[in-house]
């Protein structure tokens, strides 16, 4: 693996080489928010094509 694959962090910018689109820092806070909302998403994900 080369050191110019750099990715940017979408959510904070930054340049980071880990094997994800995010950053370490910002995937291990989103994973944590996608956890609590993960009941509300389920829901509004479910009842949303219904309503169409």
């Amino acid at each position: 693996m080369s050191l110019e694959k750099k990715n940017i962090c979408p959510h904070c910018h930054s340049a980071n080489w880990s094997s994800n689109e995010y950053c370490t820092h910002c995937s291990g806070e989103l994973y944590e928010n996608s956890i609590k909302n993960n009941d509300r998403t389920s829901v509004l994900l479910t009842k949303l094509p219904m309503g169409l």
